[in-house]
């Protein structure tokens, strides 16, 4: 499978040590003195400035995880399987679902379908338009049926047919029309009998639409894997959300009826998935995307651009650490990164020297990470000062987890677990240990930090 940069998320048992791609310790890691070239920066900046899948940010070079290379062979190996794949905003969703839908496309070609669904309501437009011609063909062959029937066995339709044909002037029609004259009592074989779709027109439109469902479900009963990545929602809509699952459920429930052996995979946005309760959750096989940890990213953009240039590695560590394990965000503050230094390279005309720590800390400002974040938790918390609160509480920790880098770097050692003891916290917060507990909890179910018991302490870090 590819195995070069793009939308990634794995599947961990909670973060390991720190190590550069080469296997080395963080703090025995030296940046090699070099020079990137213009063309490279801007290649990256176009790169980097794409940050969705849709708007073509590198599908040919996903990253394969693990966790996806294990939903490939599930997809591959199984029948009729229903799987749910949850994952915050931005995690890569749609990009994993494009790379699964193109790997899968290698073994069984033209019998995958993967749609995403532009608004609540939108599935079986969605599918229509993936399956495309496809369907107008099937829908050609039964709109000819309908026709034939109808002729040989209602004079009144029969009558009405013979009038087009004459409107058309159509005298060969006409011809093919009397073959077919219900009170003539002469049976003719049809099996081979097409007649043109001017004669569609004497069909009311709910029965085309009818028909058309009817083709629909025939086509995806014919295919190996469904995909579907749901859209996103308005904050806490749980009318749109059940109405979307309950349409992907009537899909669901029509093909397992019949003898078709689909699996299908839905793509759900993790906050939607918090906020809607829905007993087709419970039919799902789900596998949580979870944030990467910071060698991951360093190693898919290693094998995207070989090497860490234009950034030193420090440098690039901190823009991974700062992305919080979603590949988006992480190309997001590299293009924030590189901003100011092309400008400077396009005035000087000259090759640089890579950019350092300190030049990507003056682009990517604690105030530029809070602000990705306070988007973040109007999903988690429903109450404003909940969500200040909180910010002030992943600022403090982000500070200190720092220093405590500075002091590894310098080789001092800790007695106690890293990070923060959460009585201090609610002290330098101003807030009761019960209120920062119940924080906590809350940004430990959403992957934000981790809990370290120790003696009669409980010992808050960050969980990147």
């Amino acid at each position: 499978m590819p195995a070069d940069g793009g939308e990634l998320m794995a599947e961990t048992n909670g973060p390991p040590e720190e190590k550069t791609v080469e296997g080395k310790p963080v703090e025995a890691a030296q940046s090699t003195p070099a020079t990137v070239s213009q063309p490279l920066a801007l290649d990256l900046y176009d790169w980097a400035s794409r940050l969705t899948s849709e708007a073509g940010n590198g599908l040919k070079d996903y990253y394969w995880t693990p966790q996806m290379e294990s939903m490939i062979t599930k997809l591959k190996l199984t029948k009729r399987a229903l799987v749910g794949v949850v994952g915050v905003q931005g995690a890569g969703k749609s990009a994993a679902m494009r790379a699964i839908r193109d790997e899968l496309n290698h073994e069984f070609p033209h019998s995958i379908v993967a749609v995403k669904v532009p608004e609540s309501g939108g599935l079986r437009d969605a599918l229509k338009d993936a399956v495309g011609d496809a369907l107008i063909k099937q829908l050609d062959g039964l709109l000819n049926a309908e026709v034939l029937d109808r002729v040989q066995r209602d004079s009144a339709f029969y009558q009405r047919a013979i009038q087009l044909a004459k409107r058309m002037e159509r005298s060969g029609l006409e011809e093919r029309l009397h073959l077919l004259d219900p009170e003539s009592g002469i049976s003719v074989d049809t099996t081979d009998f097409y007649l043109p779709p001017s004669l569609h027109l004497l069909i009311s439109k709910s029965r085309i639409r009818e028909l058309e469902e009817r083709a629909l479900d025939r086509l995806l009963s014919e295919r190996r894997v469904i995909m579907i990545d749901m859209p996103d929602y308005p904050k806490h809509d749980r009318r749109l959300i059940a109405r979307d699952l309950d349409d992907i459920q009537g899909v669901w429930n029509h093909l397992m009826t019949s003898d078709s052996n689909v699996s299908i995979a839905i793509f759900i946005q993790k906050e939607t998935f918090n906020y809607a309760d829905h007993f087709f959750y419970g039919k799902m096989d789900l596998v949580d995307l979870i944030p990467l940890i910071v060698s991951q990213l360093l190693e898919a953009y290693k094998q995207k651009w070989s090497g860490y240039a234009p950034f030193t590695e420090d440098a690039l560590r901190y823009v991974a650490r700062m992305s919080r394990g979603v590949f988006r965000r992480f190309k997001r503050y590299i293009a924030l990164a590189l901003e100011p230094q092309i400008a400077e390279r396009a005035q000087a005309d000259i090759s640089s020297s890579l950019i350092d720590l300190e030049a990507v800390k003056k682009s990517v400002t604690d105030e530029e990470v809070m602000r990705g974040m306070d988007k973040e938790f109007d999903s988690i918390f429903r109450r404003r000062e909940q969500k200040e609160k909180t910010l002030q509480l992943i600022k403090l920790l982000s500070e200190h987890q720092i220093l405590e880098e500075q002091d590894v770097a310098a080789g001092l050692k800790k007695l106690e677990p890293y990070g923060i003891a959460q009585n201090e916290l609610a002290e330098r917060l101003d807030l009761s240990e019960m209120v920062v507990s119940r924080l906590v909890r809350e940004l430990e179910q959403h992957g934000y930090i981790k809990r370290t018991p120790w003696r009669q302490w409980t010992y808050v870090d960050m969980n990147w």
